[in-house]
């Protein structure tokens, strides 16, 4: 029998990120922000990875958690306030249910029902974690369910940082929190906006108060020297900055092995003549000043999917059949509409149906399917050999 060989591989990579609003008010920003996305975002989460498990398989993903949102979601105030969060949500649910039904709208009380059984599900789920979501994540890390990599300190944008200083605290910090609340250190990070520069002179482009002299130049360190020194091996970067740069070489599939696992080529300067072959289906290593002691890889993001999971112009999100976000039913603030139009005011939305909109979610699921094996036909094979 002839031994099939994969087209190529497939890497989900999720980044989860909220900033400090732990003791910055409630209703309707501040703590509620982080109630609500662990309600509908974290819990779900870790509910399709048991259910993956418990069907044998593994969604192998990595799924970044940043070290500010770690702090929160273990934080006394949040897992304190969260359970009575649910239970003011299943309420309100109730409450909704009961008004539309004496309203004779049926579809409006349906709807209702849906939420009071989410949160009601979501209650039980955080019940059953002893109220600590992130040993949820910890625990399917441990399990091989998915990797969990960091993110700088404070999600800082890490080319505009002032100093070197500032750049290796925010990426040294942050693996340190990450091996605090999950128990390891992390082998990646997601730095924030993929945001990579490059080691070279730099000049502040603007000069000093009361000064008409610019800064003098200055040697700054590269992001993956400051990734290096906290003992990373790999990180994600947007599409143009391996399209349009010089500073990367592609990883050979045949060599050394690397401290994270997987395979590592010599690094070596791109040549200029290959800038335009630049693919986004390799990965790379970058040759900076750390790439013989320690060689930082880089994995391009796919914009083709990327767009598709997350522009709502022109990708899923858009679709008029999904949950509206923004508008709520006060109070309580449950939402009982669908998108109908991404330019629609919501005075426009119309009412949201779970069916259709599951309907929705395969027929996007199968897109994505079929957008990832043409991604995979189209450039698994490069100068005569497989990626």
């Amino acid at each position: 029998m002839k031994e099939s060989r994969p087209q190529g591989f497939l890497s989900f990579t999720l980044h989860a990120h909220l900033p400090w609003v732990v003791h910055h008010g409630t209703w309707p920003h501040g703590l509620e922000w982080l109630l609500e996305a662990a309600a509908e975002t974290y819990l779900p989460l870790l509910r399709i990875l048991r259910t993956l498990e418990r069907d044998g398989l593994a969604m192998k993903a990595n799924v970044n958690l940043s070290p500010v949102l770690l702090e929160q979601l273990a934080h006394p105030a949040f897992r304190a306030e969260f359970p009575e969060y649910l239970r003011r949500k299943i309420q309100a649910a109730q409450e909704d249910e009961s008004y539309f039904c004496q309203s004779g709208d049926e579809h409006y009380a349906n709807t209702a029902r849906m939420w009071r059984a989410f949160f009601e599900q979501t209650l039980e789920d955080f019940e059953a974690l002893g109220g600590d979501i992130v040993a949820g994540f910890r625990r399917s890390s441990d399990a091989g369910l998915i990797e969990v990599i960091t993110c700088c300190a404070t999600h800082g944008y890490l080319p505009l940082l002032g100093t070197d200083a500032c750049v290796m605290a925010q990426i040294q910090t942050g693996a340190t929190a990450h091996a605090r609340h999950l128990g390891r250190r992390p082998c990646g990070i997601w730095i924030p906006e993929c945001g990579y520069r490059p080691a070279g002179a730099w000049q502040a482009p603007v000069a000093p108060d009361g000064s008409s002299q610019p800064w003098t130049k200055r040697q700054r360190i590269g992001v993956d020297e400051a990734i290096a020194a906290a003992a990373l091996d790999y990180c994600f970067v947007d599409s143009h900055l391996v399209e349009q740069s010089m500073l990367f070489t592609p990883c050979e599939i045949p060599g050394e092995k690397r401290p994270g696992g997987g395979a590592l080529g010599t690094p070596a300067a791109l040549p200029r003549s290959a800038q335009a072959a630049c693919s986004l289906y390799r990965t790379y290593v970058v040759d900076g000043s750390s790439a013989r002691d320690r060689p930082v890889t880089i994995f391009p993001r796919d914009p083709r999917t990327g767009m598709q999971v997350w522009s709502g112009a022109t990708g899923y999100p858009g679709d008029p059949n999904y949950l509206e976000f923004h508008k709520k039913r006060w109070p309580g603030g449950h939402r009982y509409w669908q998108v109908t139009n991404s330019h629609a005011g919501a005075a426009m939305k119309i009412p949201y149906c779970p069916d259709r909109a599951a309907g929705r979610v395969r027929a996007h699921a199968e897109h994505f399917v079929s957008v990832v094996c043409d991604a995979l036909r189209h450039n698994t094979m490069e100068n005569g050999r497989r990626c």
